[in-house]
């Protein structure tokens, strides 16, 4: 019988009142989940999922998506931290961090890809169209 992979739970920070770096962050996001997932690694990203399903952002904040994202985090063995620009103060994480610490859950730091690799991300998801 083949060892059970495991199912991460990938973490990021999104908000920002600069729209640029809101798309920058759903491109790393994306890009990092891509990779996982070429790797074979089974990956789930909240960002991805929610800013396509709410296209038209009805629910545009943590408390929205909270209920929903902890029940996925639960569900996972690991909870991996993208450490973007500015991660330390995404709300969202920090509620993700302190959920996964009481439920047992696995943390693991990733690092966020360099400026000139983030620069190359950017220019493949002008692809993608995202409202």
């Amino acid at each position: 019988m083949s060892k059970k992979k495991k199912l991460h739970y990938l973490g990021s920070p999104y908000n920002h009142q600069d729209p640029k770096i809101k798309r920058k962050r759903l491109a790393v996001v994306n890009w990092v989940s891509l990779e996982m997932l070429s790797k074979g690694e089974l990956v789930f990203s909240p960002l991805s999922h929610n800013l396509t399903v709410d296209f038209k952002r009805k629910f545009n904040s943590w408390e929205a998506w909270q209920t929903l994202d902890l029940e996925f985090l639960s569900r996972c063995d690991v909870l991996l931290v993208l450490k973007q620009k500015g991660w330390e103060d995404s709300i969202g994480l920090k509620d993700e961090i302190k959920f996964a610490k009481k439920h047992g859950i696995e943390i693991k730091e990733v690092e966020a890809p360099n400026e000139e690799k983030t620069k190359e991300i950017l220019e493949d998801f002008h692809l993608l169209t995202v409202p």
